[in-house]
């Protein structure tokens, strides 16, 4: 916040990469799909749009208001 205006950021996220957060999800990073952890692959991302029914059955779906977006993911068997 600064000057009295907000400004919130979205991750820029690639569809088909990999992606881990942290403890708390604050933070997201790229990975190696076969990274250990709990990771995501990306399978579709929508824009101007906050439909969650747009994603396949059983996807992980996360939505944005501002801008519209969504994405839609599966979790990946990493290394344990």
């Amino acid at each position: 916040e600064h000057d009295g205006s907000r400004r919130c950021f979205i991750p820029n996220l690639l569809v088909s990469h990999c992606y881990s957060s942290d403890r708390n999800g604050e933070t997201i990073r790229a990975v190696s799909c076969g990274a250990g952890g709990t990771v995501v692959r990306i399978t579709t991302r929508l824009d101007n749009t906050v439909d969650t029914s747009a994603c396949p059955s059983g996807a992980r779906t996360v939505t944005f208001p501002q801008p519209r977006r969504t994405y839609c993911s599966e979790r990946v068997a990493g290394i344990i």
